[in-house]
C-alpha cells in the first residue's frame, strides 16, 4: 500500500480522474493537474513525493516543463507518461531529468511498481550502480519495473 503524496499531471480529463482513483485506492494522496500552471501551483501546495507528468501537457508540453520542475525540486521523482512510444521521447525525458518515461496505454500494475519503487527510501547506491545510471535510462535498468 502506498504512502505519499502524488501530482498526477495530464492534459486529458479521463487519464487524470482513472490515475487520481487508482492512486487513491492504493492508498495514496493524489492532486490532478490538467495544465503546466495547475502543476506548479500544486507544486508549491501540496509538496508531493512523486509527479506523473504528461510528455504532452498544455499549453507547451511537458517535456519542456522538465527542466523548471527540476530547478525548483531537483530531488522530486518525475516519471513521464507519452503517447507517443518513441525511444526518443524517453531518452529526452530522462535526459531532462526524469526518473523514468512510460508509455501509453498504461499497465497499472506495472506504472504501481514504478511509482512504489521512486517514493521508497533510497538505499545508498553503489558505485556499480551510479556507473550504470549515468549510461542508460532507469526504466531499461531497473529490475523491479
Amino acid at each position: 500500500m502506498g504512502v505519499g503524496t502524488i501530482i498526477v499531471a495530464d492534459g486529458d480529463r479521463w487519464i487524470c480522474e482513472m490515475l487520481g482513483e487508482f492512486f487513491a485506492t492504493e492508498g495514496y494522496r493524489v492532486t490532478l493537474a490538467n495544465s503546466a500552471d495547475a502543476l506548479f501551483l500544486a507544486l508549491r501546495r501540496d509538496r508531493p513525493h512523486l509527479v506523473l507528468l504528461d510528455a504532452d501537457l498544455p499549453p507547451a508540453g511537458g517535456l519542456p516543463e522538465l527542466p523548471r520542475l527540476r530547478r525548483g525540486h531537483p530531488a522530486l521523482p518525475v516519471i513521464v507518461l507519452s503517447a507517443t512510444p518513441d525511444l526518443g521521447v524517453a531518452l529526452e525525458s530522462v535526459a531532462r531529468g526524469a526518473a523514468a518515461c512510460l508509455f501509453k496505454p498504461l499497465d497499472l500494475d506495472h506504472l504501481s511498481r514504478a511509482v512504489a519503487a521512486h517514493i521508497a527510501p533510497r538505499r545508498p547506491a553503489s558505485s556499480r550502480d551510479n556507473l550504470l545510471s549515468r549510461w542508460a535510462p532507469e526504466w531499461v535498468l531497473s529490475p523491479t519495473l
